[in-house]
């Protein structure tokens, strides 16, 4: 098997980044989607990444959190929309009562290939969560 180039988020480029909805309740669902382009002039692969930061947490949470990833071959100048699902368990944490909370909110949702890379902030999307009805 022949190794492949990888093909990366040019921070350069316009991101045509989409969310769903941008305001869900707590036990809901939303998509955010990313399209990613291989720019080279050889066959790649990347690895999309999806991480979540939880604005203002009432516990102490990862800055971010890895929710989802999914890897992608692109043949040269090929584009291709990678989309996430994001609901109760990307943004939900086992409280100290190990009870599973998904806390009302604000998040950010950021794409990328590496979280030890410097994330983009351009390629950022915020989700608000509401308080779930009874």
């Amino acid at each position: 098997m022949k190794a492949r180039t990888p093909v990366h988020l040019d921070p350069r480029r316009p991101v045509d980044e989409r969310i769903a909805d941008e305001t869900i309740a707590a036990g809901d669902s939303t998509a955010v989607s990313v399209t990613v382009t291989n720019t080279g002039s050889r066959p790649g692969v990347e690895v999309v990444q999806l991480y979540v930061h939880d604005e203002v947490a009432s516990t102490t949470r990862g800055l971010i959190e890895l929710k989802g990833f999914q890897r992608v071959l692109l043949q040269p100048g090929e584009s291709q929309r990678v989309t996430f699902t994001v609901g109760p368990d990307e943004l939900g944490y086992w409280s100290r009562d190990l009870q599973y909370v998904v806390e009302a909110g604000t998040f950010r949702l950021l794409e990328g290939t590496c979280s030890d890379r410097s994330l983009p902030q351009d390629r950022t999307a915020v989700l608000t969560v509401e308080p779930q009805d009874p």
